[in-house]
């Protein structure tokens, strides 16, 4: 067995930002953004607060969908002035664009796009690092990826889509990432094991996650991740122990309960004496798994 992969999400932030986006930043040198869909079908950012002390900050709600919660909701991207981007598959299989809106801090009406690559139900797994760089898996185990050109204004611009000729069977794609277009990394659907899916389709294993934990997101900073607990389905930090052979995803901070659904953004960073961080996922490197 080959070494690890660790994901890093790393994003520049500039300190100028609309009040909604910063309503609960207060002194933190870093907030990290993580998303849920709680079972009244409402949208709810959940900061967590990085120096001074580690700790969540007040939550905040997004969108009230009710009984019209799209099946799936993914980030987009994060505009320079911290406006978020969310992208929905509602129930008649349309993707929609939304936008918070920085005086209301609520996400305005959907916008339909991407309407020339059919019904967006047949693709597992959306996810998107960003950038208008999207992903999913199609019913064949394939990954698919897509880049909306129009993915800032919602305007419905796009590169033409595009299967990539990698699964890897009993996978759920965590993160795809446009450094490595042709891989990525995952969650075992059975066993808690986080999974590298290489060039030659095969999964190997990357990490350990603890027990008891389900719907692992996307980094949201190095070997930093959240989980729902599955017991009472709180919001659950995990840190990346590299020291431990394989390395081991460890529980950390438990927040709210409550939520059936959760996904991650790109960090905010206040404090310029922190590192900087580029507006892109990276890879760092395993020892070749093929």
């Amino acid at each position: 067995m080959r070494r690890f992969l660790t994901l890093l999400l790393l994003a520049v932030c500039t300190v100028t930002a609309t009040p909604a986006a910063v309503a609960h930043s207060g002194e933190c040198a870093i907030v990290e953004q993580v998303y849920g869909v709680d079972q009244t079908g409402d949208l709810i950012v959940q900061p967590f607060c990085i120096k001074p002390g580690e700790s969540y900050l007040p939550a905040r709600t997004l969108a009230s969908f009710g009984a019209n919660v799209p099946q799936q909701l993914f980030y987009g991207g994060q505009l320079p002035d911290l406006t978020v981007i969310i992208y929905g598959v509602g129930a008649d299989g349309t993707l929609r664009w939304y936008r918070e809106n920085g005086s209301t801090g609520q996400l305005d009406p959907g916008v339909a796009v991407g309407s020339q690559f059919g019904d967006w139900r047949n693709y597992q797994y959306l996810q998107s690092a960003g950038g208008g760089d999207l992903s999913g898996i199609d019913a064949a185990g394939r990954l698919w990826r897509w880049v909306h050109l129009g993915w800032q204004d919602g305007t419905d611009q796009w590169a033409e889509g595009e299967p990539l000729e990698v699964g890897c069977p009993g996978t759920r794609p965590v993160f795809t990432g446009r450094n490595g277009p042709q891989r990525f990394v995952g969650v075992a659907v059975v066993g808690p094991s986080y999974l590298y899916c290489g060039h030659d389709g095969q999964a190997h294993l990357a990490s350990v996650l603890p027990a008891g934990v389900d719907a692992m997101t996307m980094a949201v900073g190095p070997g930093v991740s959240y989980a729902l607990r599955r017991s009472d389905s709180r919001l659950t930090r995990l840190t990346l122990d590299v020291e431990a052979k394989p390395p081991v995803w460890r529980t950390g901070a438990v927040g709210r309960p409550g939520f059936v659904a959760i996904f991650t953004g790109r960090s905010i960073v206040t404090d310029q004496t922190s590192p900087i961080y580029r507006y892109e996922w990276q890879w760092t490197w395993y020892e070749d798994c093929t």
